[in-house]
């Protein structure tokens, strides 16, 4: 009935079989939904609290209760609004979580600071998953950067097992260096600072060699550039790519059609490299046969790093 256009009949058809059901969240989002449809906000608002009561750590609640609350385009009022959630539901990650992407400066390096170090001292391996959709803004990732610079050089002042980053006389426990090495190593990795990358991913691989995720993190931080390495031994100079299907033609392929260099995902553009072409390409590598979409790059000889010989 909601699609095809009746959703007073529906609201009306739920509520008489409210007793019937019994799955009671469903019945809620759906009477959330057809309340916002027949534009009754402040019911809805009410429906949409009363969810997030159940489940702070649903999104899609959060996204809802805004519309309800018409507060989409005020930053302001969306912060208000998670801080209210926040001090509600204090356990609840999300609305804190939601709160980082709508402030700056020094106030993101306050709630930066409530949100790294407890995590960091849980060793939460969603931390800096958490941060990625902050490095969509250039500000917000030098103030993570500076944020995690100041905990490593704290720590290399006073000592790993000496040091409270949190201001408290709580020491740290040792795999909070641990954890703050990988995400030094993961944040550079972003932004494709490779060499700062594995220089911390190598610290924390000295400091608990055991832990598994550290090697193979330090495996991906090297994909690229090896990746890269082999493109420029399979390649003369200038890179000359015959391969090449316009970007905007992606069905310019031919069956039987096959090429011979291999695809590599170069991620990493060092400043001595210039973009040549960037499209989609049929490869093969051995006995596989894939279409996928590639960067090639024009490397400067006297550039090379050592990973290229």
């Amino acid at each position: 009935m909601r699609e095809a256009g009746l959703s007073d009949v529906a609201l009306q058809k739920l509520e008489e079989n409210s007793t019937h059901i019994v799955d009671k969240v469903a019945y809620m989002e759906t009477r959330g939904k057809l309340l916002m449809d027949l534009e009754q906000p402040k019911q809805a608002e009410h429906v949409w609290r009363a969810l997030l009561d159940r489940n702070p750590e649903c999104l899609e609640y959060y996204s809802m209760l805004l519309t309800c609350m018409a507060i989409n385009d005020s930053p302001k009022a969306q912060l208000a609004m998670l801080d209210e959630l926040a001090e509600k539901h204090k356990k609840a990650a999300a609305p804190r979580r939601l709160a980082l992407y709508l402030v700056e400066g020094e106030e993101l390096r306050r709630r930066l600071h409530e949100w790294m170090i407890p995590m960091l001292r849980k060793g939460a391996p969603s931390l800096f998953a958490s941060l990625v959709p902050l490095y969509a803004y250039p500000k917000k990732i030098a103030v993570i950067e500076s944020v995690i610079t100041g905990y490593i050089n704290k720590m290399d002042d006073e000592g790993y097992e000496n040091v409270s980053l949190g201001g408290s006389a709580e020491i740290e426990p040792p795999t909070t260096a641990l954890w703050l090495y990988v995400l030094a190593a993961q944040h550079f990795d972003r932004i494709h600072a490779v060499q700062l990358a594995l220089h911390y991913i190598e610290r924390a691989i000295q400091h608990t060699p055991t832990v598994v995720e550290n090697l193979m993190l330090k495996a991906r931080i090297y994909k690229p550039v090896l990746f890269r390495a082999v493109l420029f031994r399979s390649s003369s100079i200038p890179c000359e790519f015959n391969t090449v299907v316009p970007p905007n033609s992606p069905n310019n392929f031919k069956n039987n059609e096959t090429f011979t260099i291999i695809y590599l995902q170069i991620q990493y553009a060092e400043p001595c490299e210039v973009l040549l072409h960037t499209g989609l390409v049929i490869c093969t590598h051995g006995r596989f046969r894939f279409r996928t979409t590639y960067t090639a790059y024009q490397l400067d000889e006297s550039q090379r790093s050592p990973l290229l010989e």
